[in-house]
């Protein structure tokens, strides 16, 4: 009986190396993990099994091996295949290159967040698409330009939208907006960039009450700036403007006061301003101005826009029961189709009011306040009259509210209609820089 024993023991141990072996030596094939892949290279039929694992005609589920004819999910090298798109689930991946921070739940339109790496003579690329925890990873050569036809194709950045149906060209930048990236060596050099498909940058809000430092701010060094809504994106920031600087202003603007006036799309032409606006208003130039040109200075830091984008800043006085009813700051065509002035001013739906960025030159007893009825996205019905649905941002002095009429895709953001609720008590003074889409 023993003997026999012995014998079993050592047939077992035959069989298991010989299963070992048969795993060890198959060539040619390879079986597709849960999170991988086919991918066809050069006649090759190869899938990954783990992050790091090749062999010299396929993947196995070793770590650290090197393929010399298909990339692998994460980390492998190809000399032969380029423009390989890696399926799958990647673990993990977006905080290999700090890009987890940025991402939302939140759809937004024509914001990605990429992280590229340099591997061998090949670059990985991982997409977060329409910033969200939704990315696609993939390699090709390491060149600028293929980079640059790959994104392109990958998330139809030169597709045109519909609403304006012009657009100038996609861009990318550094995450803090001080570098617009247009060269692999800086591209590499950042390792995470953000792409904008209208080609301007647009600071994320990540989810509603985030907070985020911008740093590099005239005069101020850096600014705490607060997410009030996504949808329209709406900030605030407190103390953007110092006490002694909204005196400036206001004491400038007073004696140039006059009922402001409203531009007024082709089906209203005929109808009293004061139908929507019964607030006053007038415009005051920066130059010779070393206050008003810092503070322009400062709008183009928190903005990363440059100064040669903006208006000459508005400023605005509210007495009592004054309003603004809702509206957009940006001109659609569409609906100014008969004034050849704006048409020429907007370039025909290609340059347009992107952002707004609106200071609190005074506390505010009761009313006054910034309202966005269709904040959150809401499509139902808007009284433009009523403030009582959405947000509103209350009136204080020295601070400012920026928000977007342009999403990052370069289409206009209905969600950004907003009013100047009527005021109940006191005196509401006001300014705002409308900043473009490009040089005005």
């Amino acid at each position: 009986m023993r003997i026999w024993y012995k014998k079993i023991v050592f047939i077992l141990f035959l069989i298991n190396q010989i299963k070992s072996n048969d795993i060890i030596e198959e060539k040619g094939t390879c079986s597709e993990s849960a999170e991988s892949t086919l991918h066809q290279c050069n006649s090759e039929t190869c899938s990954t099994e783990s992050v790091d694992a090749t062999s010299s005609h396929c993947s196995t589920e070793s770590v650290g091996a090197t393929s010399s004819h298909c990339s692998t999910e994460v980390g492998a090298t190809s000399s032969q295949c380029t423009s390989t798109e890696i399926s799958g689930s990647i673990k993990n991946t977006s905080s290999y290159c700090g890009a987890e921070k940025y991402l939302s739940t939140h759809f937004v339109h024509g914001f990605h967040v990429a992280c590229v790496l340099l591997q061998g003579e090949s670059l990985l690329v991982t997409v977060f698409r329409n910033g969200r925890n939704d990315s696609v990873t993939f390699t090709c050569n390491a060149q600028w330009e293929d980079l640059a036809r790959e994104l392109e194709e990958r998330l139809e950045l030169e597709v045109v939208g519909t609403n304006p149906s012009n657009k100038y060209p996609w861009a990318m930048f550094t995450p803090d907006g001080l570098t617009k990236l247009s060269d692999l060596e800086k591209t590499l050099e950042s390792g995470l960039a953000f792409i904008f498909k209208g080609g301007n940058f647009i600071w994320p809000g990540i989810e509603i009450g985030h907070k985020q430092t911008v740093q590099n701010i005239e005069s101020l060094g850096s600014i705490e700036m607060t997410t009030l809504s996504m949808e329209p994106l709406v900030f605030e920031m407190y103390n953007f403007l110092s006490n002694s600087e909204c005196e400036h202003i206001k004491k400038k603007a007073l004696p140039l006061l006059a009922p402001a006036p409203v531009s007024k799309m082709d089906h209203d032409k005929g109808k009293k301003d004061s139908t929507w606006r019964t607030s006053e208003n007038t415009f005051l130039t920066s130059s010779e101005d070393p206050i008003m040109e810092a503070i322009d200075k400062r709008v183009e830091d928190i903005t990363r826009i440059p100064k040669s984008y903006q208006e000459a800043v508005q400023v605005l006085r509210y007495e009592l029961t004054q309003k603004y009813s809702a509206h957009h700051d940006f001109f659609d065509p569409q609906h100014y189709s008969t004034q050849k002035g704006i048409l020429e001013m907007v370039d025909n739906g290609r340059r347009n009011r992107m952002i707004t960025v609106f200071w609190y030159l005074s506390d505010v007893e009761s009313g006054g306040e910034t309202n966005f009825p269709r904040s959150g996205g809401f499509t139902g019905f808007v009284d433009f009259e009523d403030c009582s649905r959405g947000l509103k941002v209350i009136p204080k002095e020295g601070k400012v509210a920026i928000f977007y009429s342009l999403r990052p895709d370069g289409q206009f953001d209905d969600f950004s209609l907003h009013a100047a609720c009527p005021v109940s008590a006191g005196t509401k003074w006001a300014a705002n820089k409308w900043v473009w889409s490009n040089s005005f």
